[in-house]
């Protein structure tokens, strides 16, 4: 009998990686770049991106700055990707 493959569904932390991801890729950053700017190290910028780690409120606010972009579009996106996911 043949079982069926389960998504799974993605945490929040997940989806705000996913868009951060996004963001960073279109304004042409590499990851170290943007952390740079964020003013967070590299491996906590990796963390971000994969969804192993929460951005805190003051993290968020500065990869919004250093993205050129409004802390509100990330949260907009982030709500949009787990919404969408979570109705799935």
């Amino acid at each position: 009998m043949a079982t069926k493959k389960t998504e799974k569904e993605p945490t929040l932390a997940e989806a705000f990686g996913v868009v951060v991801r996004a963001f960073r890729e279109k304004a042409g950053l590499t990851q170290d770049k943007l952390a740079y700017h964020a003013e967070i190290t590299p491996g906590y910028m990796s963390q971000i991106e994969r969804g192993k780690k929460n951005a805190t409120l003051p993290i968020l606010w500065n990869l919004a700055r250093a993205l050129e972009i409004k802390p509100s579009d990330l949260v907009k996106d982030t709500e949009k990707r787990f919404s969408m996911k979570a109705k799935e």
